[in-house]
């Protein structure tokens, strides 16, 4: 009959263990990465934002100047 030590039982459950820490901190790096790009994202989309409204005011005023 095979003899297990107590360091052998638990071996499985710690490397578990400490793969699911990596696993968690690459997740946390992977989602401060997510919202600096979001921020990114919608900095951008608010400048787009401003810039259509800049567009469609130069595009009304050409209409009330020609017509």
């Amino acid at each position: 009959m095979l003899s297990v030590s107590d360091n052998d039982k638990y071996h499985l459950f710690t490397w578990t263990d400490e793969r699911i820490v990596e696993e968690v901190e690459d997740l946390k790096l992977l989602l401060c990465d997510l919202k600096e790009e979001f921020s990114e994202t919608r900095t951008e989309v608010g400048g787009l934002a401003k810039q259509l409204v800049q567009s469609q005011h130069i595009i009304d005023m050409s209409v009330v100047f020609s017509g």
